[in-house]
C-alpha cells in the first residue's frame, strides 16, 4: 500500500508524489492517465515528508524518523545526501 505524504508540481508542470509505507519514494506523473515512474528511493527512507524545487531544477526532499536525511535529486537523476541527523 502507498500512502501519499507530499505533492509538488515541478517547474516542468509534472506532478511529483512523495510516498511512504514500506519504502519512501518519489513518483513522477508525466501526463494525465500515465503510470507514475519512480525517480527516487533510498535505503532506510520510509517516508518522503517534504519536497521543494530549487531555481536550478533540483529537488530537495527530506524524511524524518529516528535518522532523518535530506537529499538533493538533480534533473539528470543523480542524487546526493546533503544532511543526516538523528
Amino acid at each position: 500500500m502507498r500512502i501519499f505524504f507530499s505533492l509538488l508540481i515541478g517547474a516542468d508542470g509534472k506532478l511529483l508524489i512523495g510516498t511512504g509505507g514500506e519504502k519512501g519514494r518519489i513518483l513522477r506523473v508525466e501526463k494525465t492517465g500515465a503510470k507514475p515512474a519512480e525517480i527516487f528511493s533510498a535505503e532506510g527512507v520510509q517516508y518522503v515528508w517534504k519536497m521543494v524545487q530549487t531555481p536550478d531544477g533540483n529537488i530537495l526532499c527530506g524524511h524524518w524518523a529516528e535518522n532523518g536525511q535530506l537529499f538533493e535529486i538533480r534533473p539528470d537523476g543523480s542524487r546526493s545526501e546533503l544532511f543526516r541527523f538523528g
